[in-house]
């Protein structure tokens, strides 16, 4: 069982364990909150309650409410089961259910409710709409499974349309400007992303405890945590140094210094794109998966071969042709007319 937010346990020497609760323990050591031992152990009522106060949430909320029902699934076996990255996902939308309809019994959750919450959230987020929805079926089939309720409400709720997302690589002048002009989060992102060319998902987990010699040693998600050493080069590293951020805090955190999830960082981009930014590229049509294709075209223009770029960035050689399919054409088209000159 998952032990509370904020809870960790050490182990001495001599072998007792002991936990401790400390809010914003993977901050710097000036942002972090008090740190307090408990005094009971996890088999013990008390243990549990004692964090709860600690965490300002009641012990006991009311039966077959969604908060109740969510702190059950956080404890299942099923939620042991999934990858941290599975959890960091469902973990966010869960906090937009229990924000939504916490204190209510889940069983009288209406499909229409759904949909609503839904619709709103797909005016300006419509993949995250889907997840949200996906998320609370998945949620409730467990809790009919294991008894706490008789229906699954989002079972019949359907998906909103959404496009692919593009694997166009970023224009150079929005990359410029985010960097230039974005806040820090976004700004670091927009570098990361083009240097490391790693996914999204990953980019939110990267911290400078990874840094070694003239690169990082990362885990690329997406291949099940396969590790891999990713070198850069002296620019890169001595602009990703310089943020001068703690060794064991992520480089992209939020403004209220907590970390960032692949949901939240994708949001953050495309409201700040949407109202936020510089008229110049106000609205511009860009995802984090271009900083990945535009990794690829600095590699492939710098003279790189497709197989030298997968090796590189730790991607398949059909997606490296993929994302710099239009520079290739364009090699090609260029030589072809080289030779009827």
């Amino acid at each position: 069982m998952p032990l509370p937010e904020g809870v960790f346990r050490i182990k001495k020497p001599s072998g007792k364990v002991y936990f401790y609760h400390q809010t914003g323990r993977h901050l710097e050591k000036a942002l972090r909150g008090t740190l307090t031992r408990i005094p009971y152990e996890p088999r013990e009522a008390e243990f549990w309650s004692f964090c709860a106060s600690l965490n300002g949430k009641s012990a006991a909320p009311k039966k077959g409410t969604f908060k109740a029902i969510i702190e059950l699934y956080k404890a299942s076996s099923k939620w042991a089961g999934f990858s941290p990255k599975t959890q960091d996902v469902y973990d966010y939308y869960l906090g937009l259910i229990e924000k939504a309809w916490g204190n209510q019994i889940a069983d009288d959750l209406t499909q229409a409710a759904i949909s609503a919450a839904r619709d709103a959230l797909a005016a300006t987020a419509p993949v995250s709409a889907n997840l949200l929805v996906r998320v609370l079926r998945a949620m409730c089939a467990w809790a009919i499974g294991d008894g706490h309720m008789t229906r699954n409400p989002a079972r019949d709720v359907p998906q909103v349309e959404t496009q692919v997302e593009t694997t166009e690589p970023w224009p150079e002048a929005v990359w410029a400007a985010v960097v230039r002009h974005g806040p820090a989060d976004l700004s670091r992102l927009a570098y990361l992303g083009r240097a490391t060319g790693q996914r999204v998902g990953d980019l939110v987990k990267f911290w400078p405890a990874m840094r070694r010699g003239d690169g990082l040693d990362i885990k690329i998600s997406k291949l099940r945590g396969k590790k891999h050493f990713l070198p850069l080069s002296p620019a890169h590293l001595k602009e990703i140094d310089g943020w001068n951020v703690g060794e064991m805090t992520p480089y992209l955190t939020k403004p209220d210094g907590k970390r960032h999830t692949e949901a939240s960082i994708r949001y953050r981009l495309r409201t700040w794109l949407g109202e936020s930014a510089p008229e110049s590229i106000r609205g511009a049509d860009v995802s984090p998966h271009g900083l990945r294709a535009l990794a690829c075209c600095d590699a492939r223009l710098a003279g790189r071969t497709h197989q030298e770029i997968a090796a590189l960035f730790g991607m398949s050689i059909q997606m490296v042709e993929r994302y710099t399919r239009h520079i290739d054409q364009e090699t090609l088209a260029r030589k072809a007319r080289s030779g009827m000159d």
